[in-house]
C-alpha cells in the first residue's frame, strides 16, 4: 500500500542520517543515542532551541506557552542598553524553522505513514471479520498459509515499525518534532 512505502522510502532515510536529528532536547537534558558522538557546539545548538520545543503538555494550553515567548522581560546589557528576549527568541525561532522546517515535516509524514499504515491494517482486520469480502473470512485467510503468513507479517512489520521508531526516536523527542511540526507549520 501506498503509506508503506512512504514508510520505508522514509525510514531508509531516517536510518541514513540518524545522526543529523534536528536539535529536539528535552527541558531538562538532551538524549543521544549511546553510539553517537556529538561534539560541544551541537549539544550547545541543540540547548539554545529549547525554550520553543514543547512536549504535548503544550496541546494543554498553548497560549501561555506562547505567551512564555512573546512576554519576556526586556533585559538589560551591561554597557546599559537595552536587549529584548522576546526579539532574540522570535529571532532564534525563525533560524530554527529556516533551517529545520524541511526535516521537521519529513518526520511528521513518517509519524502519518505510520499512523495510516496502522489504521489500514485495523481497518483489512476489521472488514474482514465482519465480512465485507466475499470469498474470505478470518478462518479462510488463516487456513491459507499464504494468507496466515501475510496477516503474521503485516502485524510483524508494524511492531517492527515501532520498536525501530522508538531507538530512533523516543517519545520526548517525538513530541517535540509534532508539536514543532504544529507551530511551525500553522
Amino acid at each position: 500500500n501506498s503509506s508503506g512505502g512512504m514508510f520505508l522510502n522514509l525510514f531508509g532515510k531516517e536510518e541514513r542520517r540518524s545522526s543529523n536529528k534536528p536539535p529536539t532536547a528535552s527541558s531538562s537534558e538532551i538524549r543521544l543515542d549511546d553510539n553517537q558522538k556529538k561534539s560541544s557546539c551541537d549539544m550547545e545548538d541543540a540547548k539554545k532551541y529549547t525554550p520553543f520545543l514543547f512536549d504535548f503538555s503544550y496541546l494543554h494550553n498553548p497560549e501561555e506557552f506562547e505567551a512564555t515567548l512573546t512576554n519576556q522581560d526586556t533585559t538589560t546589557t551591561t554597557d546599559g542598553g537595552n536587549n529584548n528576549a522576546a526579539e532574540d527568541m522570535a529571532d532564534l525561532e525563525r533560524e530554527f524553522a529556516i533551517n529545520h522546517l524541511p526535516t521537521i515535516q519529513e518526520y511528521y509524514t513518517l509519524f502519518t505513514s505510520i499512523y495510516n499504515y496502522q489504521s489500514e491494517l485495523n481497518r483489512f482486520s476489521s472488514d474482514l471479520t465482519k465480512g465485507y469480502f466475499i470469498q474470505y473470512t478470518v478462518e479462510s485467510v488463516l487456513l491459507d498459509q499464504e494468507g496466515r503468513a501475510l496477516l503474521c507479517e503485516a502485524a510483524w512489520l508494524y511492531g517492527v515499525i515501532l520498536i525501530v521508531l522508538e531507538r530512533l526516536l523516543p517519545g520526548p523527542i517525538r513530541e517535540r518534532f509534532i508539536i514543532a511540526h504544529f507551530r511551525l507549520s500553522n
